[in-house]
């Protein structure tokens, strides 16, 4: 089944829906969502992708999809967060970090950035079939260290600008003494 997308300009204003496939091929703009999970001791969970997607093996953020057309950014975050992880979270379970642009290697994205505090088990956590490869959880440092490196295994990561947002973000909300450093 076709999956249409909001084509948006510069400024994240619609300007025309397009099949997903036929919008990454043209290289035009349309939104994105990442949802990053973290733990209150101080670690951060990344999904690996799939070995057959794109970036296949490499970490990302704990959920991310494609926003549809006529959906809201925190729509979608709900729905790919269920989707990816098996976690039902309601809207105020979520921290919104704000809309960002950027350049992917095939067109401009905007992307809607969310926070969720899991005091779960990684173990409960469910990976959707043909999409997801399993769940890791990254100490907070570790993590920062790898961006600063630019190590090639973390995807989303890549983006220093997006990774240092919201590892910073993690960071001033988990709490110094759950902390495991």
């Amino acid at each position: 089944m076709a999956e249409f997308l909001d084509i948006v300009n510069e400024n994240d204003e619609v300007i025309d829906v397009m099949e997903r496939s036929e919008a990454s091929k043209r290289g035009l703009g349309y939104r994105i969502i990442f949802v990053l999970f973290y733990t209150p001791m101080g670690d951060v969970i990344l999904q690996r992708r799939h070995p057959l997607k794109s970036a296949g093996g490499m970490f990302t953020t704990t959920a991310s999809g494609h926003v549809e057309s006529g959906k809201s950014y925190e729509e979608t975050a709900i729905k790919e967060t269920k989707e990816e992880t098996g976690v039902d979270l309601e809207p105020t379970q979520l921290v919104d970090l704000g809309k960002r642009s950027y350049h992917a290697q095939r067109g401009m994205r905007w992307a809607g950035v969310y926070l969720h505090e899991y005091a779960g088990s990684i173990e409960d956590l469910t990976v959707e079939e043909n999409e997801g490869d399993g769940f890791v959880a990254v100490p907070l440092d570790e993590l920062k260290l790898a961006v600063e490196q630019k190590q090639k295994e973390y995807t989303l990561f890549a983006i220093t600008e997006f990774a240092e947002q919201l590892l910073s973000e993690v960071e001033r909300r988990i709490t110094p003494a759950t902390r495991h450093d």
